[in-house]
């Protein structure tokens, strides 16, 4: 496993860091907490809480570090609230600018005065911001070699080392429950904190991490971003195309760091650059920019390639990248006031002003790729809950990659989902999503939110952090509340009585128009079950539903619904009934079962298996079980005998109406039927169906007798005519019969096929002219595709253009336009393309 190495060097790193720590002599701390104490911040409105700033030295005497920090109480009880560390990431970016003075801090700049923050995160918790690691923001190192060469392993020693000393200053906190937070690269500095910690002798009290928008794995994280700019329209289907089938965001991200690009990827990194544009904010695409910080910029982002790909793939939120730099200018400007740095006890060293993002810090960039799960299982393991949480406009690090990594850590140490994917509420609005794994490791998005969430979204951030200090589920939007308006009406029958299954102590009583929002709420995992009163018994016997109740131990509601579903077969209800007995729904909440057996009307066995094949997703598995059963009422089974379905739709795996087709594709062929169904699923595992129709797909399969991934690649080229699609495929097969492949590799047609989407005569074709280089035949028949889609070949034949095509090695619009500039002379027209 690729993670074994890192696990050891993980313990390694802790071993030899506390070995440092231990061989260090304990650094007094000269200066005394009243020393460190802010009476009040120039232009800071009057509050009851206290607030400290200074600086913590790290390290020998010889090669010190002195670390900045800022710290405010709770607002109110705060000898009993938590102790909680923020970090911002970069890697080199400050917790005091960013964090403490734009994002959640108790105030904010406003011209040349501070406004109280209505959203501090000092109002459920002790708050201690560290500008980490020297040579970010007023941090700095006696021996300014450290600034060349500071990386993760020293940054987590470091930081380990202050919290060590900074609790010997204030003692009163060395008990308190203790969370380590941050975002973006925190992704790697909080974890390595939280791991040193747990494998040290340190007797911090450390309960959990919380990580916002974080780095955690490079490849997953980097490649999410060409699916998120795509599906937010911010690039054009060519564009993702290429970063599919060329070059992804993580390879030429990586070539930005070592600052050698390949020319391939400069291209596609130089055309999503082009694309995006200057005036989209990648860390909040909906989030108006500055402009005339964007114009004094046009000279700079021009000059060469690798400033332009590191505009739109950096981590670090230069002056030129960061978030609406209009309001974050007023923190800069704040922050270098001489009065204020007199107030905060905190003064410059090595830089002339001070900057939200280091610019004398060259922080080893290595340290991007080493993978952050291995730690977080390891943290796991160790009992420390662990929260992931994304702002969904952040195309830096999108929700779409953080989300993959979270549920490969469930999956990795086998955690149940104890909370399915579901909408959490602020009030009365949506804050956004989340799902809990096995009550340890939570996964949340913030709707509306940035890349820094709390900036964005601050109250909605500020809920999130309350229900993560508290330990307890994001609120579910249950109640149905709105404001009574005076509408006339009559009511001719009991309204419908839904149970609040979170309180069984109230119910909500619902009808009309907000009959219809519940039940939308319900197929969001809100789960609001009927009530048993309202069960139909009709044609049921009464001794019948009494017997299955006693034998199956069930409620009386599931014994009228299994007696139903059986046909009034007690044996067979009885017998479904305890189904669950033999471990078929291990992982399963039963009230999901219990609502897909209502909504798709099916057994319980059925609503089992389609919730395992749907990964637990309610919708899916309700609408897959509406499909097969609307699908089953007209499929002809006509010389089928059913128990040869029966066995295929068991052995294949697949729903009535595929087993019935494949059967008679395979003249009644059992076997054949099976094998051909196997293969079939195998071949289709990893086919995107993006923007194709189901039944189109099923159509083109039977019509041209082709697997499910060439009917989906058909339908993708014709644009969704399922005419075309099935013309092409049958004409794929004659002329695939004849080409000629002679010096073409098998596997290297295969994956121009499949990256580009063609049949195989065109990648034969296209990898002779490209004399067998892959990257050229899949660039060729990509711009192909995208440039032939309004040529107008009107007046020139197409066996002409073929011939210029293979003879100039170019695509079709240029072979029409060279045909066309030289009245059809074929000669001509490839004399002047070569």
């Amino acid at each position: 496993m690729p993670s074994e190495p890192w696990i050891l060097c993980t313990k390694l790193m802790c071993g030899m860091i506390l070995m440092q720590l231990a061989c260090l002599n304990n650094v007094a701390v000269s200066a005394s907490v009243s020393s460190d104490e802010v009476v009040k911040l120039p232009g800071q409105p009057p509050v009851s809480f206290k607030q400290f700033a200074g600086y913590i030295s790290v390290g020998e005497a010889k090669r010190q570090r002195s670390l900045f920090y800022y710290f405010v109480e709770a607002e109110s009880n705060s000898s009993s609230k938590p102790l909680v560390l923020w970090l911002n990431g970069g890697p080199g970016c400050s917790s005091v600018g960013e964090g403490a003075f734009v994002e959640h801090g108790p105030f904010k700049p406003s011209g040349r005065v501070l406004v109280k923050n209505n959203y501090s995160w000092n109002k459920e918790a002790n708050m201690l911001y560290l500008e980490s690691p020297a040579g970010v923001g007023f941090s700095y190192s006696v021996e300014q070699s450290f600034y060349t060469s500071a990386n993760d392993v020293m940054t987590a020693g470091d930081n380990l080392a202050f919290l060590e000393n900074w609790f010997e200053k204030y003692p009163q906190y060395k008990n308190r429950d203790f969370y380590i937070t941050g975002e973006s690269y925190a992704g790697h500095y909080v974890p390595q904190l939280a791991n040193l910690i747990v494998h040290s002798k340190s007797k911090i009290n450390l309960k959990g991490i919380a990580i916002g928008n974080p780095l955690l794995d490079f490849n997953t994280d980097f490649n999410s971003r060409g699916e998120y700019l795509w599906s937010h329209g911010l690039i054009s289907d060519t564009t993702y195309d290429m970063f599919n089938a060329i070059c992804n965001y993580s390879t030429i991200r990586r070539q930005a760091q070592s600052r050698s690009t390949t020319p391939t990827c400069s291209r596609v990194a130089n055309q999503a650059s082009k694309e995006i544009g200057r005036f989209v904010n990648a860390y909040d695409i909906t989030l108006d920019i500055c402009l005339s910080n964007v114009f004094s910029q046009s000279q700079v982002l021009e000059q060469n390639f690798l400033i332009s790909v590191m505009t739109i793939l950096t981590l670090q939120q230069d002056e030129e990248t960061k978030i609406d730099v209009c309001v974050e200018d007023e923190m800069i400007e704040y922050l270098n006031r001489k009065d204020v740095q007199t107030a905060l006890n905190a003064r410059l060293v090595d830089v002339n002003t001070w900057t939200p993002c280091s610019e004398i810090l060259s922080y080893e960039m290595d340290n991007l790729e080493v993978p952050m799960t291995p730690i977080l299982v390891s943290l796991l393991k160790s009992g420390i809950r662990i929260l992931v949480y994304s702002g969904d406009q952040d195309s830096v690090l999108p929700l779409t990659g953080t989300r993959v990594v979270v549920n490969g850590l469930a999956k990795q140490l086998g955690l149940n989902i104890t909370l399915p994917y579901r909408a959490w509420f602020n009030g009365n609005q949506v804050g956004g999503w989340t799902q809990v794994y096995g009550e340890v490791l939570s996964f949340a998005t913030i709707r509306g939110a940035s890349h820094e969430a709390p900036f964005s979204q601050p109250e909605r951030s500020l809920a999130l952090f309350r229900g993560f200090l508290a330990g307890k589920p994001l609120p579910p939007g249950i109640e149905i509340a709105q404001k009574p308006r005076p509408i006339p009406f009559r009511i001719t029958k009991p309204p419908d009585v839904f149970k609040n299954p979170l309180n069984s102590d109230t119910s909500s009583v619902v009808f009309g128009e907000a009959k219809i929002q519940d039940l939308s709420l319900q197929l969001q995992g809100l789960r609001v079950v009927p009530d048993d009163e309202d069960v139909d018994d009709t044609g049921v016997h009464p001794k019948d539903i009494e017997l299955v109740m006693t034998q199956a131990s069930v409620s009386r509601p599931k014994a009228v619904r299994a007696l139903k579903a059986a046909d009034g077969d007690i044996v067979s209800a009885i017998m479904e009934l305890t189904y669950m007995a033999q471990g078929e729904e291990t992982g399963m909440d039963p009230r999901d079962i219990e609502l897909v057996m209502i909504e798709a009307r099916v057994s319980r066995s059925e609503a089992v298996r389609a919730l395992k094949a749907a990964d637990g997703d309610m919708i899916s598995a309700i609408m897959e079980l509406t499909y097969i059963a609307w699908d089953d009422e007209n499929v002809d089974e006509a010389g089928m005998e059913p128990k040869d379905i029966e066995l295929v739709m068991t052995q294949a795996s697949v729903s009535r109406p595929k087993a019935v087709r494949a059967l008679q594709g395979a003249n009644g062929d059992i076997v054949s039927a099976i094998m051909e169904l196997i293969t079939m699923a195998r071949d289709d595992e990893d086919v995107d169906e993006t923007r194709v129709h189901p039944k189109d797909i099923e159509l083109v399969m039977t019509q041209a007798d082709v697997s499910r991934s060439k009917a989906v690649r058909a339908l993708k080229d014709a644009n969704g005519d399922i005419v075309s699609a099935i013309m092409e495929l049958i004409t794929m097969a004659r002329d695939d019969e004849d080409v000629d492949e002679t010096g073409v590799h098998p596997k290297d047609i295969e994956l121009v096929m499949t990256q580009a989407d063609v049949s195989r005569s065109k990648a034969v074709r296209v990898l002779q002219t490209a004399n067998g280089d892959i990257v050229t035949a899949i660039m060729e028949l990509i711009t192909m595709v995208r440039d032939d889609e309004d040529i107008d070949e009107t007046g020139v034949h197409p066996k002409d253009i073929e011939l210029v095509m293979i003879q100039a090695a170019v695509s079709r619009s240029k072979a029409v336009r060279a045909l066309r500039d030289v009245n059809g002379d074929i000669v001509s027209a490839i004399m002047e393309l070569t």
